[in-house]
């Protein structure tokens, strides 16, 4: 940029009547001297004003991008993954956290409020719809940090094995059993995004173990805790 503006300041005042050598290497230089003491003075307000320090050593990109405590990779809200009972696993309380905090449309009940669990017909539209609204509202009654604006989320259990390839040669390890956790949706509004998977087996495998803790994390997610909604950023 500065050889750009070197050379059109000569060819400006070479087209002038100024003709000596001198006084235009004179123009042309304290020209430049007076962008070069711009641009210092522009780097240095930028400078000023950045809120991030690049790191240039590993030591310091390890700790603040990929492995530090507070390092960026390790702080990225995703679920974690692990293995129980020889399964890939995914912690059902990290899951419910994910998909409400991406801010995915949910079908939400209010505990306190009666128009949430009901139909236009003022009727429940299921056995289950009415037995969960019974159980919020005793929970309600027994616990003061229920509020009737207190929410509740609805989720569906499916699983089902499959072929990961059209192979035959190695069938003990190629169909597999997935377990997967669906958040409800109001209808027309489900995507692939309200589905995660809980645990990835072996088909094969016995899943007695994997089930059960299924039904005992689900369990657990029963009790009132706070969440983030990021369709209302808010807990």
């Amino acid at each position: 940029m500065k050889e750009a503006l070197n050379e059109s300041i000569q060819t400006l005042l070479s087209t002038h009547t100024i003709t000596d050598s001198g006084i235009i290497a004179s123009a042309t230089k304290t020209s430049m001297s007076i962008i070069e003491e711009k641009m210092n003075w522009y780097h240095a307000r930028v400078d000023n004003h950045q809120k991030i320090k690049h790191p240039t050593e590993y030591k310091n990109i390890r700790a603040g991008y990929i492995e530090g405590q507070h390092s960026i990779l390790q702080n990225l809200p995703m679920p974690t993954v692990d293995i129980l009972h020889e399964c890939a696993h995914i912690p059902a309380g990290q899951i419910v956290n994910h998909l409400l905090a991406l801010g995915l449309d949910a079908f939400v009940y209010r505990v306190g409020v009666e128009e949430d669990w009901l139909n236009e017909q003022g009727e429940y539209t299921c056995g289950f719809i009415e037995e969960t609204h019974n159980s919020v509202k005793k929970m309600m009654k027994n616990n003061r940090n229920i509020t009737k604006d207190t929410r509740v989320v609805i989720l569906k259990v499916w699983s089902d094995g499959f072929q990961a390839f059209h192979i035959k040669a190695d069938n003990d390890h190629n169909n597999l059993q997935l377990f997967t956790l669906t958040l409800k949706v109001n209808p027309g509004n489900s995507t692939k995004q309200h589905t995660l998977p809980y645990a990835l087996c072996f088909k094969k495998k016995n899943h007695h173990k994997i089930f059960i803790a299924l039904l005992q994390e689900v369990k657990a997610l029963e009790k009132v805790s706070l969440r983030y909604f990021g369709k209302d950023k808010q807990l």
